[in-house]
């Protein structure tokens, strides 16, 4: 793992590492049933998202656009009017204007992360509800960062951290050096590309897919 982490940063734990690569060597080995779950998330035909996450036009680089939130609601999210309308009322194109749009998180220093953070946090406050004290729009602005920066920024949520054995991390943080750690891993990036063959997303966002499709065939099995 690079040691270029931000000034300040939490450390994640080496029990969380050695989990979370053990659980997505675990899913990616089984490749077979990663290409055809892929195979399925990214039919044009289908009912995943897929390719409409990255490609919904218009695709604006340094703003966020309705596109961008009809992008992140295939993700079955539902976002407010009131959010939607905080987001599409300002600019984000000082945080955006800041990561190149062909930064991979496996090449990301600790700078690239700072500028991540900046956009998240951005984000975040945009979506959040001013009126609910405790208002956590996590997955949201993580989902929607990922649209905007799908090379750097992992779509996280609830069920593919819990396949990570990460239910117990809360903090985004140590998630992103997590993620980095595992793009960077040269087991795992290599069975990512293999089971990518031509699909043309990103490293990262194929990761995300794997695992997570892995979770929904779970929850359809129940």
């Amino acid at each position: 793992m690079t040691e270029d982490v931000p000034k300040g940063w939490p450390a994640p734990s080496a029990d969380h590492m050695t989990r979370s690569r053990a659980a997505a060597i675990a899913v990616l080995r089984d490749m077979e049933a990663a290409r055809d779950r892929l195979g399925s998330f990214y039919d044009p035909m289908g009912n995943y998202s897929g390719l409409t996450f990255a490609n919904a036009a218009p695709v604006v680089p340094d703003e966020i656009n309705a596109a961008d939130l009809y992008a992140v609601a295939l993700l079955e999210l539902e976002i407010r009017p009131a959010a939607a309308r905080r987001v599409l009322g300002r600019t984000f194109a000082p945080e955006l204007g800041a990561i190149p749009t062909d930064l991979h998180l496996h090449q990301a220093d600790a700078a690239a992360l700072v500028s991540g953070e900046a956009l998240y946090k951005a984000v975040w406050r945009a979506l959040r509800n001013p009126n609910v004290e405790k208002s956590d729009p996590w997955v949201m602005a993580s989902k929607l960062c990922a649209r905007k920066r799908p090379a750097l920024m992992p779509v996280r949520d609830h069920d593919v951290r819990a396949l990570l054995g990460l239910a117990d991390v809360r903090d985004r943080r140590i998630s992103w050096q997590i993620y980095r750690h595992l793009m960077q891993d040269t087991e795992i990036f290599g069975l990512v590309m293999e089971a990518r063959g031509d699909i043309p997303d990103t490293p990262l966002r194929i990761l995300d897919a794997v695992l997570w499709t892995r979770t929904d065939e779970d929850r359809r099995s129940l």
